[in-house]
This record gives structure tokens, sequence and C-alpha cells, in this order.
């Protein structure tokens, strides 16, 4: 048995019954198994729900191949693991105590195929969550790209889904805010553009706006440990120094303190956006001719906040949108790398957005079966 199995059982709840009781005898009801924590350090779900004596309990969950693992992990001592609400377990061989009380365990033991841990144990889909690796290759180069441009088109609609009730300016505000956030820190900086709107910054004089975010973030102080500060959850661990939460909050802060958004929205012309863009991504010292960041994280900038936006704002215009994504080099990460082992063909960001998509919202979740 081992954990990554355990990790896709309780992700799609796929036991042989869905009558689940404590190792108490009490009953328990999963109403969302929680987001499955695959980068960051601590509990392996995020924001699970469960319904325990008529209390429904939000918060992480833990799960480990024996309860005593708790441990030999030490758990027991690192703070990220004292407001777990559920232990999750194959064997529960030890009691687990949390700030004094057991901790509300689960043992799957017996509820477990064993046969179908053999035949998952063959194909591996835990160590590999593209299940057909091995057959793209007899796939026609056509239904490839088919598949990525649609997965494309759902990522771009699920992007600006969320903006539905925004005004432009706050929408790009929003977008540029997450993108500087990356995977690892995108949940606070949208907590924080949240908390401080456009419509509050646009009217400051730059150093007012500088500072106001920056004050509000909490990241004054150059911290090198995950720390929750100005009421944001912001993660050093799992990032290099380049995307410390710090140095991205002081990128972000003097981007907007200059960043002329009403202007920037009303520009009609793709390509003419990108060029007020970059011009602002520019130092404002004169005497300095070099870039806020680099080209990368430039790209990376407006594959996640003009196009999505653009994307929104004229739906007519879908095809200027891919064509603007095909003119921007295709990102470099675990993902994109997986692909390429696999022989699929990534010649600009439209290919690894489509195929970042495709992975983390088809593969990962087993949808082809």
């Amino acid at each position: 048995m081992n954990e990554k199995y355990l990790h896709l059982l309780w992700k799609q709840q796929r036991f042989l019954t869905s009558e689940l009781t404590l190792t108490d005898g009490k009953p328990i009801v999963v109403k969302h198994p929680g987001t499955y924590n695959e980068l960051l350090s601590g509990p392996d779900f995020e924001m699970g729900r469960v319904l325990l004596d008529g209390i429904e309990w939000c918060g992480p969950i833990e799960l480990h191949v024996n309860a005593s693992d708790w441990y030999k992990h030490n758990h027991q001592t690192d703070e990220a693991y004292q407001n777990v609400i559920l232990h999750v377990v194959y064997e529960n061989d030890e009691p687990v105590v949390v700030n004094g009380y057991d901790l509300p365990t689960i043992e799957l033991k017996n509820h477990i195929s064993l046969e179908h841990y053999w035949k998952f144990s063959g194909l591996n889909p835990a160590g590999n969550k593209v299940i057909c690796a091995k057959l793209l290759g007899d796939l026609s180069p056509e239904l490839i790209k088919k598949a990525i441009l649609n997965a494309l088109h759902d990522k771009l609609n699920r992007k600006s889904a969320f903006l539905a009730d925004l005004g432009e300016e706050e929408q790009f505000y929003r977008l540029l805010g997450a993108a500087f956030g990356m995977s690892v820190n995108k949940e606070p900086f949208e907590e924080l553009t949240a908390s401080i709107s456009w419509s509050q910054l646009k009217d400051l004089s730059p150093s007012q706006r500088f500072h106001l975010l920056f004050v509000a973030s909490g990241l004054l102080s150059d911290q090198r440990k995950n720390v929750t500060s100005g009421g944001f959850k912001w993660n050093f661990k799992g990032t290099r120094p380049a995307n410390f939460p710090s140095k991205r909050m002081s990128q972000f802060a003097e981007f907007i303190s200059r960043l002329p958004i009403d202007r920037l929205i009303q520009t009609k012309n793709l390509l003419k956006m990108d060029e007020m863009f970059n011009h602002y991504v520019q130092s404002s010292d004169q005497h300095v001719k070099a870039s806020l960041f680099s080209k990368q994280f430039s790209d990376h900038l407006k594959i996640n906040t003009i196009a999505p936006f653009a994307w929104k704002k004229n739906r007519a215009k879908k095809n200027e949108v891919i064509d603007y994504l095909c003119s921007l080099d295709a990102e470099e990460n675990a993902i994109i790398k997986k692909w390429k082992s696999f022989g699929v063909l990534v010649e600009s960001s439209a290919d690894s957005q489509g195929l970042i998509a495709l992975y983390r919202y088809g593969c990962c979740e087993k949808k082809c079966l």
C-alpha cells in the first residue's frame, strides 16, 4: 500500500461503500474531500468538509498508510498540522493526539479492494497521471492539436468566469495580481487584490499605491519560511528566491504604482496592448535600462492577464487571442517537460497553456476513465 494510491482514492472518493465511520464507530459524512496539496508542504488536502456529530467541519485532511506515520513524520511538532480536522489511514495502528484530543480517524483497510490496488499498481496511474502516454505515438498530430485547442478554450473560459461581476479595470487588476502569485501564492495575491480594489488605488499617487499594497500584504520583512501575515498565508517553502512572495510583492506594488490600467484596457489591438505593457515593464529609473522582471516572467504575466482579459472582453475575437498566445514563447515547467517526454510538440504558449489545462482538468481528474 502507498500514499499516492490513497490520495487518488480519497480525491475521487472511490471506496467499496459510501457509509464511512470513524475508528470509534461514529458515522461521518464527507461533503468535500478537499483540494489536493500537490506542491506545498503541509497537510495533503486543504479545505476539506466533513459532517460529524451534526457539525460541519472545514479544514485540512491528512492521509497516511499507517496512523503512526503521523509521529514518524514529526507532524506533532509542525504548526501546519495542528488544525487538521481528519486523519485518513489505511491501518490505524496507533491513536493520534492533537492539542489534547484524539484526532478523528478513518481506517480504509476494509473499504479498499486489494485486487483493484494491484491492478492500479501495474498501471501506475498515480506516478504517471497521463495514463494514455504510451498510446500518444499512435494518434495523429491533428487529433492531439485539437485536444490541446479545446483544453485551451476551456482554460480561458475558466479564467474569465470568476470576473463576471467586475468592471473591466478591476478584471485586469485581479488577473494581474493572480499572475504575480503564480501557482504557489496565487490565493493570497487574489485575496489581497480583492481586499484592496483598483478603485481604491487608481486615484492615489504612485508612492501611495506602492506603500498601501506593500504594507497591507504584511511582507515588509523578508521572511524565509511560510508565514501568515497581513491576514494572508504566504508560502516561501516550495519557491526559489526569485519567486519569494516578498520579492514578487515588491515587483507587483511597483508595477501597479505606475501602470495606467484605464488606458491600457482601452487599447483595442492586442499587439498595441502588448507594446504598452512592455513599456511599463521597463524600470522607472531613466538611468538604468533594465526590466522589472525577466522576459520569461513578463510573458507569464501576459499569458495570464492580457490573454484571458481580451478573451472575456470580446468573445467575437477569440482567434485574435489564440494568435496572440501563438506569438509568445511556450512555458517551461514540470508539466510541459512531461508532455515533451511523451513526444508532444510544444511550439508556443498556446500549446503550453492548452497542455497545462489538459493535464490539470483532464488527466489529473482521470476523466478519460
